[in-house]
């Protein structure tokens, strides 16, 4: 149950963000309509492939981990 509040509340957010990237400040009504288009997609995407997303999230973090700590240890 918290699992989807959580992927819900993930896919809103990622939308709204999306959103505001495309439209950006704009007031043309194409913008808005496209923006609001890729919203409601990205919301959809988020929330059906949460297991997916995780995966990925966790892959990249875990690389960006070891990246990190491969530098630190080269400078010794």
């Amino acid at each position: 149950m918290i699992d989807k509040v959580i992927g819900t509340a993930v896919g809103l957010a990622t939308g709204f963000i999306t959103k505001k990237i495309i439209i950006g400040t704009s007031d043309n009504k194409f913008r808005k309509l496209i923006g609001s288009i890729f919203e409601f997609g990205v919301i959809n995407i988020v929330a059906q492939r949460q297991n997916a997303l995780k995966a990925v999230g966790r892959f990249l973090l875990q690389s960006f981990l070891q990246k990190k700590e491969i530098n630190f240890r080269n400078r010794d």
